[in-house]
């Protein structure tokens, strides 16, 4: 991709599908509220049959064409957007998911000691900074950064074992049939994955490498899928027809304006083939075939946000504001609690650099971190809000939050000092700020001078 790379942090939360720092070698973090809806649906009875607290359990896109997932750092899975790409059903997805759920409810990484512990938080740690060096404009330094976690983090993450992995499917299996469904998705993407060790014995991919195939393996689903009683069972159509959508958002965003007509030609005039190609139109700059496309779109789903929200996205990268505004509004009046949607509406209100559509903005903003506070994209274009409309001490809040969350504690408690000294006494910010401080007082001396 071109365009949107280059305003990835500033201007990220307005995307539909959201870009950390990418580059040959570099680990990079897509955020997308309809993408991350599914990935939702396909977890959440999974998590449940697994008695793990939704919430808990974190997922991550990685922007990443090889076929892998994996868990990292606790309870946190991460998918690569070559996997939902490749797997044509979205039982194939929730099989994985149920395997790397197996993953957790194991302990497996907690088993690996100490390396592994590292590795997770190195990882964690290049993410952040790497985020703040693009914020600072030396993309360079974000891109090295993500890459040294990258390969850290896969040092460990590929010392799984067989073992494991054979209890891994073992409790996928297991999780599956608590849920209604057979193994066979999980089967149909293993027999994918075993093509490829087949055909790429020099190069095989990171999930093979990190999760070591053998026929035994296969077998055992093979034998799990012929005793289930949900085999032949699969997700409704509505399901089917989102994760096709996904696929398709993904295509159009992530491949050459040449490939996606290539798979989704003029000919094809279904909803996911014409959402690829409104996005690929649009990366191409040719505003009037992708409003086109979109307005094609709408015609058959006129109440769905998505689009609505694409369209908006659409108006804005040309400059368009009051229109990207306009549809904005309509697609958070369908989906009033998505955080990602919510922060594109407030950061498209900012450029009109109207008084009030600011204070609409400081709404839509602080809502949205209501939903998702770990959002420092949000913290930043608030405190830009704040301090547009003259509240300074606000300004300087929303920046300590910032820091808080960028593990920065000695400048948020610059920032958070200085907002008790501008916010009235007694008011929420006020107390707010009085908490960053005590909480960055409670750290270790080593951690609080960690800038």
């Amino acid at each position: 991709m071109h365009g949107p790379i280059r305003c990835l942090l500033a201007l990220s939360v307005l995307l539909p599908l959201i870009f950390v720092s990418r580059s040959a070698d570099a680990l990079s973090l897509l955020r997308d509220a309809e993408i991350e809806r599914a990935l939702r649906l396909y977890t959440n009875d999974i998590l449940d049959a697994a008695r793990l607290n939704r919430n808990a359990v974190n997922l991550y896109l990685v922007n990443d064409p090889t076929l892998n997932a994996f868990v990292g750092g606790g309870q946190n899975i991460f998918i690569h957007s070559g996997l939902l790409e490749t797997a044509e059903t979205p039982d194939e997805v929730i099989g994985v998911i149920a395997h790397e759920t197996g993953h957790i409810i194991g302990g497996h990484l907690s088993r690996t000691g100490d390396a592994m512990k590292k590795a997770s938080r190195t990882a964690t740690i290049s993410f952040i900074l790497g985020a703040l060096a693009a914020a600072t404009g030396s993309p360079e330094a974000a891109m090295a950064a993500f890459g040294t976690g990258q390969q850290l983090a896969a040092l460990s993450f590929y010392k799984f074992s067989r073992i494991q992995e054979s209890a891994a499917d073992q409790a996928a299996i297991k999780l599956l049939q608590r849920t209604g469904r057979s193994p066979e998705g999980l089967r149909t993407f293993m027999a994918k994955l075993q093509k490829l060790e087949i055909s790429q014995r020099g190069q095989q991919s990171s999930y093979i490498r990190s999760h070591p195939l053998t026929r035994e393996r296969l077998s055992s689903f093979d034998e799990a899928t012929r005793q289930s009683r949900y085999a032949g069972v699969h997700e409704s159509k509505e399901v089917w027809m989102m994760h096709q959508r996904v696929r398709a958002k993904l295509f159009g965003f992530l491949h050459s304006f040449e490939d996606v007509l290539n798979r989704y030609p003029q000919s094809d005039q279904s909803i996911p083939a014409r959402y690829a190609r409104a996005i690929a139109y649009h990366h191409r700059s040719m505003l009037r075939p992708a409003i086109a496309e979109i307005n094609s779109l709408l015609v058959d789903l006129p109440d769905d946000g998505f689009v609505l929200e694409l369209k908006g996205q659409i108006y804005y990268e040309h400059g368009m504001f009051s229109e990207a505004v306009q549809m904005y509004e309509s697609a958070v009046k369908l989906l009033p609690k998505e955080p990602l949607v919510l922060a594109s509406l407030g950061v498209a209100r900012l450029e009109l650099n109207e008084k009030q559509q600011t204070k609409k903005a400081i709404k839509n903003l602080n809502t949205s971190l209501a939903f998702d506070p770990d959002n420092v994209l949000v913290w930043l274009k608030l405190a830009v809000a704040y301090n547009d409309s003259g509240n300074a001490g606000m300004a300087n809040l929303a920046t300590a939050e910032r820091y808080v969350r960028t593990g920065m504690p000695s400048e948020a408690m610059q920032q958070a000092k200085r907002a008790v000294r501008k916010l009235p006494q007694g008011s929420t910010g006020w107390i707010r700020a009085h908490d960053i401080q005590n909480y960055i007082r409670a750290l270790p001396r080593r951690q609080r001078r960690r800038g």
